[in-house]
């Protein structure tokens, strides 16, 4: 910029100025000044880290001496930015923690509610559903007689030339069709209550499965190929050998150890 700033560049406020965007005079969530220092110490320690790594290699002992300080002053560096992290982001967590305190009894207690209302509805569908059943029992047994004797009326049609008699055998036999295919349904939605204000949502009944471990040994063999579980073991593994005074061995396992500048 070649020419300075003048507060006569500064255009007075008209009707027609658009109006400024909301939150515009929110703070800021953090210091701005203080993540710039923070900035500027890292970035000349990621630059002089550069010319570390293209010496490719080092060379003398001197040179090893001086990256251990070097070395020493990133980890520090990482330290003073964690603590500027921690201390930026402390204000809003114990926010964010009031926020969640304010209605943890509401939500607990909204959420009890409703599962007891859900154990409720649930329990009157399984109810309904076989009463439903029931009923739909007796009409489809009535109707497949029906249809039977519609089919042995249409096969009499048929050996006596009646072709009225024979449209009229497969009316009744479509008939007994519709109607166990009515009954059934019946069944099917009485596993389902719809809103009585129209507004709500519909509930319905639905499967989910659920393992119960009987076997561990056996159970894991049938997961054991899961990222999953080969994460969890793994961490599981690496805590057991890492622990203060472990020197043993365990089976289906090698030990290995490497040797990494800290």
């Amino acid at each position: 910029m070649n020419t300075p700033a003048r507060p006569s560049d500064v255009k007075p406020a008209t009707l027609f100025d658009a109006p400024p965007p909301i939150g515009h005079n929110h703070p800021p969530p953090f210091d701005p000044v203080s993540l710039a220092e923070r900035i500027a110490e890292a970035n000349s320690f990621v630059e002089a880290g550069g010319e570390w790594l293209d010496l490719k290699n080092l060379e003398n002992e001197e040179q090893a001496q001086n990256l251990v300080d070097f070395i020493d002053g990133l980890k520090k560096q990482d330290a003073k930015v964690e603590k500027w992290r921690v201390d930026a982001k402390a204000p809003h967590i114990a926010a964010g923690k009031a926020v969640d305190k304010a209605v943890e009894d509401l939500k607990a207690m909204l959420e009890r509610t409703k599962t007891r209302a859900l154990t409720m509805d649930t329990a009157w569908k399984i109810k309904e559903r076989a009463r439903k059943a029931a009923e739909a029992k007796v009409i489809a047994d009535k109707a497949a007689a029906d249809a039977a004797e519609a089919e042995q009326l249409r096969l009499q049609a048929i050996e006596r030339n009646d072709i009225s008699g024979e449209v009229e055998a497969e009316k009744k036999a479509a008939e007994a069709q519709n109607t166990i295919k009515a009954a059934d349904k019946s069944v099917a939605e009485a596993g389902r209550t719809k809103s009585a204000s129209g507004a709500g949502r519909t509930t319905a009944l639905f499967k989910i499965k659920t393992a119960r471990i009987d076997n561990i040994r056996l159970a894991f063999m049938a997961v054991q190929d899961s990222e999953i579980v080969v994460e969890a073991v793994q961490r599981a593994l690496n805590q057991k050998i890492r622990a203060a005074g472990f020197t043993g061995t365990i089976a289906g396992v090698t030990i290995e150890e490497r040797e990494q500048a800290r």
